[in-house]
């Protein structure tokens, strides 16, 4: 097999997993990360699942208040998930950041499920 073959593939499967974990998600959510990564992965993904996107999170104060490229979801600080109760899901766009949201979010009180991606 060569090399762009193995890519693809990995590509595939890659997008098979993502699509089981975002099958499980059924409330609203949201997105931590307003990087490129996540503004394409939001971008893409299905009607149905970005009506259930409630906002992106990001910590750098100059996104907040402003709206993501492409699908118009605002971008709001950590502080968001207080009030917004009925989110529980939170797809993490960048897994070397999990440890630090997840210790923050512990300071809310609530369970989150983190989805790293």
């Amino acid at each position: 097999m060569h090399c762009l073959d193995e890519f693809v593939v990995s590509i595939e499967e890659q997008k098979v997993k993502v699509s089981s974990m975002m099958a499980e998600i059924r409330k609203p959510f949201a997105i931590w990360g307003d990087s490129a990564k996540g503004v394409t992965f939001v971008n893409t993904l299905s009607t149905s699942l970005q009506e259930r996107l409630s906002f992106l999170v990001d910590i750098n104060k100059g996104k907040q208040g402003k709206y993501c490229p492409g699908t118009g979801h605002r971008i709001v600080s950590p502080v968001a998930l207080r009030q917004k109760r009925e989110i529980q899901d939170i797809i993490v766009m960048n897994p070397n950041y999990h440890v630090e949201i997840e210790e923050l979010l512990r300071g809310y009180r609530r369970d989150f499920n983190l989805i790293c991606i």
